[in-house]
Parts: structure tokens; sequence; C-alpha cells
């Protein structure tokens, strides 16, 4: 809950309070202060740093915590790129772009993402690992290369819906406060549309994968839960 409430704070008020030309209940803004050009770098650097201090804080490296650092740096990289117009547009999805390449890409190879994410997930023991791989490696291969799909269309989704959106409320030149402003009502609404995007896809692969485990798979869906599950069929 409490890693909830940072991210909402961090990377939706934060963005969106900086963006603003006057702060709620005062006669100034941080533009005002630092102009609009660097207001805009702190409310996309805020963000990412944020996100790789839990990153760090973590001190678990693997191919998820890799692939989630680099699209966090992409992020903040890209926010120097001073552009408008599509191309800021475009640029403003480069996480949920770089999600959708990175699924895809692991399909093509035949190493589909989510098998990474859910072994992870499970940090399996000496003792169920041997069964949890041969279900995955086995019947299970194929509910890894749904759920896999099912985070690239997840990927594609949002980064489609975020670029036609900024697209369309950002219209200001860069630098201004007007695109600032803009900006700041395109992020109010592009944000709950991202984290119902993660709920649907997430509930999607659940779903999924509670129909391939019937009833061997059961909420509350713990770790613990999931290695029995898969274990049970591995046998």
């Amino acid at each position: 809950m409490l890693s909830l409430i940072g991210n909402l704070l961090f990377t939706v008020l934060f963005p969106v309070l900086v963006l603003q030309p006057k702060l709620p209940g005062v006669n100034w803004g941080v533009m005002q202060v630092l102009t609009p050009t660097f207001a805009f770098m702190l409310s996309a650097l805020i963000p990412c740093l944020y996100l790789l201090v839990l990153q760090l804080r973590n001190r678990r490296a693997s191919a998820v915590w890799l692939l989630f650092t680099l699209s966090t740096l992409i992020n903040a990289l890209a926010s120097f790129w001073w552009i408008d117009g599509w191309t800021f547009a475009l640029k403003d999805s480069s996480g949920s772009l770089f999600l959708a390449t990175s699924t895809l890409v692991s399909l093509l190879l035949g190493k589909p993402l989510f098998g990474v994410v859910l072994r992870e997930y499970l940090q399996l023991d000496r003792q169920s690992k041997h069964a949890v791989e041969a279900f995955l490696q086995g019947p299970g291969q194929k509910l890894v290369v749904l759920s896999t799909r099912v985070l690239c269309l997840k990927g594609l989704t949002v980064a489609t819906l975020n670029t036609l959106v900024k697209h369309q409320l950002v219209t200001a030149p860069f630098g201004t406060p007007e695109f600032n402003a803009q900006l700041a009502g395109a992020v109010a609404w592009m944000v709950p549309v991202a984290y119902l995007a993660t709920t649907v896809a997430y509930s999607v692969i659940v779903l999924i994968w509670k129909v391939g485990l019937g009833a061997k798979l059961h909420f509350p869906f713990t770790p613990r839960v999931w290695t029995e599950a898969l274990a049970s069929r591995g046998l």
C-alpha cells in the first residue's frame, strides 16, 4: 500500500503540480522560478530517479530488473530531447513502446518474457524448481506465450493511446508555460488509463492461468499458491 501511494505521489501528483502555472492555494508555480523548460525537466527526471532508487534498494539483479531499469533510463534520457508535436507524443510513449518491443523480441527469440517475470515472482527453491520448470517448459509454455502476448498488446495499446492523447492535447511549442500546462492535463488523463490497462492486462493473465491450472490456482495468488499449483502440474 505504501509503495502504491509513493508511486502515485512521485509519478502522478508531483509531475502534474510541477507543470501547473500556479500551485493550488498560492499565486506562483514552479515554472515561474525555474523557467518552463527546467520545470518540465524536473517533472520528468524526479519520477525516473524515484523508480531507479526503488530498483536499487531491491538489490536483486535479474532480467526483469535490468529491463525495468533500462526502460526508466530511456525515459529519463528522453526528457533531454526537447521537441513538440508528433515527435514529442511518440517520444513520451517510450516506456510502453519499450515494453511492447521487449515482449515482441522475446517471443521471436522463443524466450517469452512472462516466463522470466513469473520465475522472479515465484523465487523458487531447490525443492520446487524442478517440478515447476518441467511444467513451464512443457504444457505450461503455451500459457507463458499467451501471457507475453497480453503484455505486448498492453504496451502497444498504452503507447498508441498515449501518443494520440498527447498529440491532441499538447499543441503549444515546447518550453512555454502553455506546453507545460497542456502536458499536465494530458498526464492527468493518461495515468488512470495506464493503471487501468495494467490492471486489465494482469487480470487477463491471471484468468489465462486460472483456466490452464484449474482449481490448483486460487485466490490470493501468492507466490506459494502459484508455486504449489505449477509444481503439482509438473510432477
